[in-house]
């Protein structure tokens, strides 16, 4: 009964009962439960789908602990997001991939392997960019879902590093700025101070 017709005589039925049956909890819960899972299956295909899997291999490859370390083909999906020319690339891998195995053969962690080609980067720019590329993009870690951001669907398929040229040049521009954090400056000071004070002495003689 409606509660305006407390205090009223009511002569004909209003189509409504308080008696009604309610309704099964398992029926109550079927349809969100539905929702969600039609949610969470969307995003798992959005995230996990064929493009970011191959990002994921390539990404593997970069390992000397895989099976596939350095092979061109799983590469190219990282080639084309990097920017770089293949050909050049794989001239670079048949002198760098014997280097890395001896350097650091059991390395499972992309960052070592990155700063050991790090000092290396002179002679093999393309190859040191490929890493730095798959080092932001964080395919493989939880902790780091920029690449399966929703937001990822408006910009790129990793948000950090954009098949934009300016884009691309600012992640290595972030890379290398986080190196330079890493410097004493305490220490460069006191070079400069003293090769000044050096500078000094050799003007006055």
């Amino acid at each position: 009964m409606n509660r305006h017709l407390s205090d009223s005589v009511v002569i004909t039925t209003v189509g409504h009962t308080d008696t009604d049956d309610s309704v099964p909890p398992h029926k109550t819960l079927k349809r969100p439960l539905l929702n969600i899972l039609d949610r969470a299956i969307t995003e798992l295909e959005t995230r996990f789908c064929q493009k970011n899997l191959e990002l994921m291999k390539a990404t593997s490859s970069l390992v000397p602990t895989s099976g596939t370390f350095l092979h061109g083909a799983l590469l190219h999906p990282l080639v084309e997001l990097a920017g770089t020319d293949a050909g050049c690339l794989n001239n670079e891998i048949l002198v760098a991939k014997p280097m890395l195995l001896k350097e650091c053969p059991n390395e499972p962690d992309l960052s070592t392997v990155c700063k050991t080609l790090q000092h290396y980067k002179a002679a093999f720019p393309l190859l040191y960019k490929l890493y730095i590329t798959a080092l932001v993009i964080g395919v493989s870690s939880a902790a780091c879902e920029s690449s399966f951001s929703t937001l990822s669907r408006v910009l790129t398929p990793f948000r950090r590093t954009m098949l934009h040229h300016r884009k691309r040049n600012l992640v290595i521009l972030a890379h290398e700025k986080s190196i330079t954090y890493k410097l004493d400056m305490d220490e460069i000071c006191e070079g400069v101070c003293q090769g000044k004070q050096e500078a000094d002495v050799d003007l006055e003689t």
